[in-house]
């Protein structure tokens, strides 16, 4: 008794902090012993009679919000204390009429004599866990498996586990539905299992494996068990009130999101769980730096010449942070060969409340392609300054007109005509070679994809085609090639590290942001969302036995949004690829980079700022921040207008160029702006939702007093055309019904068309 005594004077104590109306009874100070304690009498009902139509209406009692402060009150209790009750039947939990509580009452839970007590490492894991549920993040869910001791059986670890694993945990927490279908759902999983039973005998197969995805799993968490037996009981008392449409994993979406941004404030928790700290707390013991990081030789000075420039920018990431559009930022602005900005706000995630610093990596996502082109042309420009180079490039002014073939025999199919100058600009024809199976798995098999895109017949022309993921495996091949780098990160490192990049494979812990997205539609789950999956299960890929059967990105993305989904650049494991999205870097590195005098003068030579072609698709606009015509080395053409609406100052450039991405990194060189050598902007952040539109305002924040703003963020009606076409089309639909939430990216690209600009960021895909 002195055990349940503890508990309901904790579970009582965190309730009323949090300001949940359910009631714990009190407990008396003293009079407790081992076999008996007091505690406060509270005349209660029983929580049946919402059951009942005529008491609720009778006693003006809404019963989905009387049931959802129920469900809240066990999130606070296991997620933010870690000790929750652990049998919620309709026996334990009873009600008293409150007109002045939500609902019009308030829940009573007794009888605490089965709870759960977990530890902090435990207790903020498993929220993890529920938060990355709610996001539809299937590599943060299985990280989070890992740091709770799951083990999965390594046969079983396939894309289509994976997902089949998250869309059942999803499925067990969907928004509560009648009796009626929770009987038709048992049904069809029955059917389902017998069916998968049937057809693995039929294929001679004896494996449990072969039958039920729960058979990989070879240990279970005693939390994450106690936690899950505890859920189901309480959506059983939810579907027998017949509280219908309860969110219940939006709210433990919302519930998780808090406490791990409340434990990565504490000290003690942030420097010492895995959680936290991730490699990182591996590398201050084990690892150098030099192990993460691509060395970088060139510092530029700070000269705060302009203190009006970094008032403005912090009071815009200031108003950006409270109107709830931005996560984490940086700032970094370059004129006159001297950083005269550098700021950073926010936090390092919405999970991670830690600030971002100046120095703190943020992932580069899309942006990745375009640091790897400048890799490129580097080495073309060395290479070119050596007379016995290996490649017989005589002319630099004629470098990127060689094909990609020269420099790697295989790719094409082999003997390609796809010349650099294409490849760097988008037009290889690499947005339409996507592999038939396309996964996330594939985003770490830089071998594989290398590969693929040597049996794929690329010949030319092409229309350019923004291509997003697949120019980071080429450009990674290609650099192996040239200059005998087997890693994009030490490519970069060695190429762009000594004009100050400071790139960096993911580590975790305080010194990188990660990538971040509340939508709280993805935490609504549906019947619709349920049926998909489904379905989704029931096909059987076909792919053409005749040559190397290849699909467009949007084919690909509609068979697995998964492999698309930005959040998979929060790699869990530092040497993981993940397509390049994880490669991070800190606006102040990226700026420097692009400043540099001795980059500009090799841009130059090699002619690698020439206009060359543009991407009208509405896929190519969102994807590059409206920033989808290239230059022939790759870089994206960024044009200006003046501030008062006119195309042009006299004798003022008004065209800068640079990398953008949009997800949100941007990266902008403005050779007419500022002091001698031009000006230099770079802004990253960690908000997909909003990164877009955050990085444009900030942009326009720096270039209005340059008297300017940017002019590559307005949609051409060319491209208003294909984004109404777009969200109206067949082959956007099937991507539609895949996972909730998604119908935002239709909202927006609605918006689009009518010049609108989108209420939501890229989701999943």
């Amino acid at each position: 008794f002195r055990e349940e005594r503890r508990a309901l004077d904790r579970a009582g104590k965190v309730l009323r902090r949090e300001g949940n109306p359910c009631i714990i009874p009190r407990v008396h100070k003293t009079l407790f012993g081992p076999h008996v304690f007091v505690m406060e009498f509270v005349d209660a009902m029983p929580i049946m009679n919402l059951a009942d139509p005529e008491f609720c209406k009778k006693h003006q009692v809404d019963k989905l919000v009387v049931v959802g402060s129920l469900v809240d009150a066990f999130c606070i209790m296991a997620f933010k204390d870690g000790l929750f009750h652990a049998d919620p039947h309709a026996g334990n939990i009873r009600m008293v009429l409150d007109s002045s509580a939500p609902g019009g009452a308030r829940p009573v839970i007794f009888d605490w004599g089965l709870f759960k007590e977990v530890d902090d490492h435990e207790r903020l894991v498993s929220a993890k866990v529920f938060h990355c549920l709610g996001n539809f993040d299937v590599a943060g869910v299985f990280d989070a498996l890992a740091l709770l001791g799951f083990s999965f059986k390594a046969e079983a670890m396939t894309d289509d586990f994976r997902r089949e694993i998250l869309e059942r945990a999803r499925n067990v927490m969907k928004d509560t539905v009648s009796r009626e279908t929770v009987r038709a759902n048992v049904k069809i999983d029955m059917a389902e299992q017998k069916e998968r039973v049937r057809k693995a005998m039929e294929e001679g197969k004896t494996a449990k494996a072969s039958y039920s995805p729960l058979w990989f799993l070879d240990g279970l968490p005693k939390c994450v068990m106690a936690f899950l037996r505890m859920l189901q009981i309480l959506r059983g008392l939810c579907v027998a009130l017949d509280a219908q449409g309860l969110p219940i994993l939006q709210i433990l979406c919302s519930r998780s999101r808090e406490a791990l941004q409340q434990g990565s404030l504490r000290e003690e928790l942030s420097s010492s769980l895995k959680l936290y700290t991730g490699r990182e707390g591996l590398s201050r013991k084990l690892l150098s730096e030099s192990e993460t990081v691509s060395p970088r030789s060139t510092q530029l000075p700070f000269r705060r010449q302009d203190a009006a420039l970094e008032e403005r920018i912090w009071a815009k990431l200031e108003a950006l942070r409270d109107a709830g559009r931005m996560v984490g930022a940086q700032v970094a602005v370059v004129s006159g060969g001297a950083l005269i900005c550098d700021v950073s706000g926010g936090s390092l995630s919405s999970t991670d409340s830690r600030p971002v610093r100046c120095s703190t990596r943020f992932p580069m996502l899309g942006a990745v392609g375009g640091v790897g082109a400048l890799a490129v042309l580097r080495a073309l420009r060395r290479l070119a300054n050596d007379p016995n180079n290996a490649f017989g490039i005589t002319n630099v002014k004629e470098a990127l007109n060689m094909p990609v073939a020269r420099f790697w025999p295989g790719f094409g199919g082999g003997g390609s005509g796809v010349t650099l100058r294409a490849l760097l600009g988008h037009a290889a024809g690499l947005q339409d070679a996507f592999p038939v199976g396309f996964s996330a798995s594939h985003l770490d098999r830089v071998a594989t994809m290398s590969e693929h895109l040597e049996q794929v017949p690329l010949h030319g022309p092409y229309e350019p085609r923004y291509a997003y993921l697949l120019q980071a495996f080429a450009l990674t091949r290609l650099g192996d090639c040239m200059a005998n780098t087997d890693t994009l990160l030490h490519w970069l490192g060695a190429e762009l590290g000594p004009l100050g990049l400071d790139a960096a494979a993911p580590a975790g812990g305080e010194r990188e942001a990660s990538v971040c997205r509340e939508l709280q539609s993805l935490a609504r789950v549906s019947m619709t969302e349920v049926e998909a999956g489904r379905d989704r299960r029931k096909i059987i890929d076909e792919t053409s036995a005749d040559g190397v059967a290849t699909c467009s990105l949007l084919q690909a993305a509609t068979r697995d949004p998964l492999g698309f989904d930005p959040l998979q650049g929060n790699a869990g494991n530092g040497a993981q690829f993940r397509g390049g999205l994880s490669l991070g870097a800190s606006a102040r590195g990226l700026a420097t980079m692009l400043s540099s005098e001795t980059l500009q003068q090799e841009l130059e030579a090699l002619g690698a700022l020439e206009r060359a072609g543009s991407d009208n698709t509405a896929l190519g606009w969102l994807l590059t921040g409206g920033a989808s015509q290239w230059t022939s080395g790759g870089f994206q053409v960024l044009p200006l207008r003046s501030v008062d609406g006119s195309a042009c100052l006299p004798g003022r450039s008004v065209t800068g160029f640079g990398i953008v991405c949009g997800l949100g990194p941007c990266l902008a060189h403005f050779p007419g702006l500022g002091s001698a050598g031009g000006l230099t902007v770079a802004i990253t952040v960690n908000d997909v939702l909003h990164g877009r539109a955050v990085a444009a305002e900030l942009m326009s924040e720096v270039l209005s007093g340059f008297g300017y703003c940017p002019a590559w963020t307005s949609m051409p009606m060319r491209v208003m055309a294909d984004a109404a076409r777009l969200a109206h089309s067949e082959e956007l639909e099937p991507l539609m019904k895949t996972m909730g939430g998604l119908q935002a990216m239709r909202a927006g690209l609605l918006d689009a068309s009518r010049g609108a600009p989108p209420a939501r960021g890229p989701g999943p895909g």
